[in-house]
């Protein structure tokens, strides 16, 4: 859960105009050279019509911004958390103030926020940033977006953790048709998506339901191994089980020895 939750990092870091991974040329860089790289490819895309200004002076409200946000995700790799969020409100109260309350920049920093506090089990302010970012980016990603259903997907897991089992499968629900059209770039979080439906619907019993999403689920890791973390294994070790509540022992068998054989050695 950590690892992934974490992962938020690279889901809005891409509109920030950059990957969700570092390249391999930049692995080894020194930290001040990777802070640079960061600082300059968000740069332009705080708040395009300030940014696009070549006579704004440095030090200006699109500089103060990106050393903002630099801050606030590096603080996230370190794990200092409660560091980022307040990095995190600065850059938004000022992105807001000059650029406005809905543009892309601020619901991706908002979906940042929720991540923070979601990892420090403040689930009620989390759900509140989940819901505004997932407002504003609606509108400006579109409803069939990446950043949108990556939020989906976010809002979703905690509403599990708060047993809000109908809400949250409505989410995955909607999300999960985006994720599948966006392909490689989005992979991880379809697979965790179709692992928490299956999971939500399992846990409510409707065990006809979570069947088809643990069935796709393991059609993908099949393919694709290397999407396999704790949390989908963990979700997986239901899947067996839930087929001998529904008295088919059999084909739990064959299923606990399926899932065995791709796990990792």
């Amino acid at each position: 859960m950590f690892r992934f939750l974490i992962a938020i990092v690279g889901a809005a870091v891409c509109a920030y105009g950059t990957q969700s991974q570092k390249p391999k040329s930049e692995e080894n860089l020194e930290p001040s050279v990777q802070r640079q790289n960061v600082e300059h490819s968000m740069d332009a895309a705080v708040c395009p019509a300030t940014t696009q200004d070549p006579a704004r002076p440095r030090g200006s409200f699109p500089d103060q911004a990106t050393t903002l946000i630099t801050s606030a995700k590096l603080r996230m790799i370190q794990h200092d958390f409660t560091g980022a969020l307040s990095a995190f409100k600065e850059s938004l109260d000022m992105i807001e103030k000059n650029c406005g309350p809905e543009n892309l920049q601020a619901g991706l920093i908002l979906l940042d926020m929720a991540g923070m506090c979601h990892l420090l089990d403040r689930y009620g302010q989390a759900e509140r940033f989940y819901r505004r970012a997932l407002t504003i980016l609606d509108k400006t990603a579109g409803p069939e977006g990446d950043s949108t259903a990556i939020a989906e997907t976010f809002l979703g897991k905690l509403l599990m953790i708060e047993r809000r089992n109908s809400e949250a499968e409505a989410l995955f629900e909607k999300a999960i048709p985006s994720l599948e059209k966006s392909g490689d770039r989005n992979a991880a979080y379809l697979a965790v998506s179709l692992a928490d439906l299956a999971e939500a619907y399992r846990m409510d019993g409707r065990y006809t339901k979570a069947e088809p999403f643990y069935r796709r689920l393991l059609e993908m890791l099949q393919e694709r191994p290397g999407l396999i973390n704790n949390e989908i294994t963990l979700g997986l070790t239901q899947f067996p089980q839930m087929l001998r509540k529904m008295r088919r022992k059999t084909e739990a068998g064959e299923l606990d020895r399926r899932i065995k054989s791709m796990l990792p050695k």
